[in-house]
C-alpha cells in the first residue's frame, strides 16, 4: 500500500521540520470570476490560484518543499 502526501509520495518525503511558524501566507489567493447570464442575473464563481510561495521557516514552507510540519497553533478568532 502507498501512502502519499500532498504533492508526493512517502518516498519522496523529505522529512519533518519542527517547531515551524505558522505561515500568514495564502495558500490559495482566490478571485470571484462574474458571468453575466443575462440582464438580470449574474453569476460568480471562486477561482483559485495555488499559491506557491511561502515564508522561510514556515508550516507552508515546509508543506511546499515537501516535509512533514510540527508546531504550534493559536486560533485567535
Amino acid at each position: 500500500m502507498t501512502t502519499s502526501f500532498p504533492g508526493c509520495t512517502l518516498a519522496e518525503c523529505k522529512g519533518i521540520k519542527r517547531d515551524t511558524k505558522v505561515s500568514l501566507g495564502l495558500f490559495y489567493k482566490d478571485y470571484y470570476k462574474e458571468t453575466k447570464v443575462d440582464e438580470k442575473k449574474t453569476t460568480y464563481m471562486v477561482e483559485g490560484v495555488r499559491n506557491w510561495e511561502a515564508e522561510e521557516g514556515t508550516d507552508l514552507r515546509a508543506v511546499l518543499e515537501d516535509f512533514i510540519s510540527v508546531g504550534k497553533a493559536c486560533n485567535i478568532s
